[in-house]
C-alpha cells in the first residue's frame, strides 16, 4: 500500500469520488475480512468518508482499524507495544 502504483490508483479513486458515487467491491461479503478494510483505512487517512454497505444491515461509517496510525496522511500498522 506504500507503493507509487497504489498511491496513484488511490488518488484516481478519490478524484472520481468527488464527482460521482464510487463503490469498491469484492467477492467476500464482510469488508473487515478482506482488502477493503485496508483500503478503507487508507482512504480515511486521506480525509475521505467511507461507508460500508452490507445487504442485511444499515450502512456503517468506517472507523480506523484498532492499532492503525496515521502519519502525514499515510496509514501504518505498528506492532503492539508488548508483542511477544
Amino acid at each position: 500500500m506504500q507503493s507509487d502504483v497504489f498511491r496513484r490508483a488511490l488518488e484516481a479513486l478519490i478524484e472520481r469520488a468527488q464527482s460521482q458515487p464510487v463503490a469498491i467491491m469484492c467477492a467476500k461479503r464482510l469488508w473487515w475480512r478482506c482488502h477493503r478494510r485496508l483500503i478503507s483505512d487508507t482512504l480515511v487517512a486521506s480525509g475521505v468518508e467511507v461507508w460500508h454497505m452490507v445487504t442485511d444491515r444499515e450502512p456503517q461509517l468506517h472507523v480506523l482499524t484498532y492499532g492503525a496510525r496515521i502519519t502525514e496522511k499515510r496509514i501504518t500498522y505498528p506492532p503492539p507495544m508488548f508483542a511477544s
